[in-house]
């Protein structure tokens, strides 16, 4: 049996111990039970003390085969949870989409013929088939699930638990046309419909001619075996960048020049060194970060880019666009469920190297990141006010510091804190 911490996202000071048979990677998904509520959780470490006295709960259903979260961002999650004192499952849930939750539907079944244990439950419940646990909900049954899962220990009902994931592959419906030999006798609207969809195609979205058609009428020519109706997945990803890619033709000043070289060198050696990048409004600072963000992509590595607020967010992408083309992925809370997933798959995958966003952004799940761009700095904006409060700013310089990546702060009005750092030689 193995034994594994599970950080899940409910206000905890600690981890709580799961066991399974199987081995698990830490950093993967895993489905538990706690106080009569179900998680997804994701596995921390092997638990490194066992008591004998406890009975463990067991994992419910393990979701990922491999690790989800990066050990980088493991690691940041930990330096977070200490740092801001806040619980390492809640670090998590705020670093990951919400599409990573786990939905689950449970029906239950009684194995035996007995009542004496909690007869207002298990009268509810059929031995001959499933029951869904809607029914117990409708008859207002308290504590359901506790007493499900002491019932379940007991063996005298079966549980039979189905998983869904949040974000569910899209499904469109298609229309296949056929060409019998010998064609039905049709309504002079039916022959009217079927001639017009054969200039439409042979094999296309049911939703390109909705508008023109009634559904009647094409359903009376599916009946007639003219057409049939197939369910498909399809490609649900939206782009979310911009349509077109302007030449961009810049010529750098002197001062930037020298803060280019100086941004680049650092780049070069692979090591972690946080910069203040000071000009005024106006003076060009996009245009380094963007020769810094070359030189990241040139040495093979990745680059993050962090802007105070969401509304500034599509300038710096038409900006980033014409610079480096499709390489970039987007990062914001006012994303949707499914394009917040898709964008992250992306970075996860590899397939974008250049992630521009808000404060969140900075939980992207770049590896052998470069450098990290924080630009106006000194906003207020990059604090977040909710469970895990953080300041943004303050932790691209800690996760710079943990992938060995150069960090620039950029601002007209630096902050205190920044410039007391230069002073310092911080």
């Amino acid at each position: 049996m193995n034994y594994y911490e599970i950080a899940i996202p409910v206000n905890l000071e600690k981890n709580y111990t799961y066991q399974s048979f199987a081995t698990i990677k830490t950093g993967c998904r895993v489905f538990v039970s706690f106080q009569n509520t179900f998680y997804t959780g994701i596995v921390w470490q092997k638990a490194l003390e066992i008591n004998p006295d406890i009975k463990y709960k067991e994992i419910i259903e393990i979701i990922d085969e491999t690790p989800k979260i990066t050990h980088n961002l493991l690691k940041l999650a930990d330096w977070i949870s200490h740092y801001y004192h806040c619980s390492l499952g809640m670090v998590i849930a705020a670093m990951l989409p919400s599409a990573f939750n786990i939905q689950t539907q449970q029906k239950v079944k009684r194995i035996s013929i007995k009542l004496e244990v909690d007869a207002e439950i298990l009268s509810l419940i059929s031995k001959d088939e499933w029951t869904d646990i809607s029914i117990l909900k409708e008859n207002k049954i308290t504590n359901i699930y506790e007493r499900l899962e002491k019932l379940e220990v007991l063996q005298l009902i079966e549980i039979q638990r189905t998983y869904d994931e949040k974000i569910k592959k899209k499904i469109a419906n298609f229309i296949v046309l056929n060409f019998p030999q010998i064609l039905p006798e049709l309504t002079v609207k039916q022959n009217e419909v079927y001639t017009e969809l054969q200039k439409v195609g042979t094999d296309f979205p049911l939703s390109k001619i909705i508008n023109q058609f009634t559904y009647y009428s094409v359903k009376k020519l599916r009946e007639k075996g003219l057409l049939t109706i197939e369910p498909r997945e399809i490609d649900s990803k939206t782009s979310l960048l911009p349509k077109e890619r302007k030449i961009r033709n810049f010529q750098l000043t002197d001062e930037q020049n020298e803060a280019v070289k100086c941004l680049q060198k650092s780049v070069s050696k692979n090591e972690f060194k946080a910069f203040l990048l000071y000009g005024i409004t106006g003076s060009g600072k996009t245009e380094v970060y963007i020769k810094a963000i070359e030189k990241a992509l040139q040495m093979g590595k990745t680059a993050l880019m962090l802007v105070p607020e969401i509304s500034l967010t599509p300038q710096m992408v038409e900006m980033f666009y014409n610079a480096f083309g499709e390489n970039i992925a987007i990062l914001h809370s006012h994303l949707n469920d499914r394009e917040r997933w898709e964008q992250w798959n992306k970075i996860k995958s590899g397939d974008s190297k250049i992630v521009i966003g808000a404060r969140s952004a900075i939980f992207a799940p770049l590896e052998n990141i470069g450098v990290i761009i924080v630009d106006e700095e000194h906003e207020t904006t990059y604090k977040q006010d909710k469970t895990p409060r953080y300041n943004g700013r303050d932790l691209a310089v800690v996760r710079g510091k943990f992938a060995d990546a150069v960090v620039i702060l950029g601002s007209a009005t630096p902050s205190l804190e920044s410039w007391q750092n230069v002073k310092s030689e911080k």
